[in-house]
């Protein structure tokens, strides 16, 4: 695939059949393994970190780094609107693994965030390894 004009750092690579996702500038990447164009995918409101694609393929979720804090947010591989996940206001948050059916995404973070998200349930104590509902 061609590198953008301005050069870059490629990072966190993601798989899916034909499709490639990568960070690059601090945002995400999508390139046909076939070749072409890599088109961004994302305008985040940070750097954009370690993305994770769906069972299905259609969407990803991936960590963005916001001042002080982590959150996950989600997308569709083509691009759009983003949805945020989380609102935990946490030092560190990763997007983990898909549910096999794509129904749930499966994360951790400290557990110390500033504010919860009623669709966040069963976490365990320590590291906290939650799930969120995706619609």
């Amino acid at each position: 695939f061609a590198m953008p004009s301005t050069g870059g750092y490629f990072r966190w690579p993601s798989l899916h059949g034909d499709t490639l996702l990568f960070v690059c500038e601090d945002d995400l990447y999508a390139v046909s393994l076939s070749g072409g164009v890599p088109r961004r995918i994302t305008d985040a409101p940070g750097p954009v970190r370690r993305p994770i694609i769906s069972p299905d393929g259609t969407t990803v979720a991936f960590t963005v780094v916001e001042e002080e804090c982590q959150e996950i947010y989600a997308c569709s591989v083509r691009g759009g609107p983003l949805s945020q996940i989380t609102f935990q206001g946490a030092e560190f948050a990763r997007a983990a693994a898909w549910a096999p059916d794509g129904s749930a995404l499966f994360f951790i973070y400290p557990g110390s965030g500033r504010g919860t998200n009623k669709t966040i349930t069963n976490c365990l104590v320590l590291l906290l390894f939650c799930w969120a509902h995706i619609q």
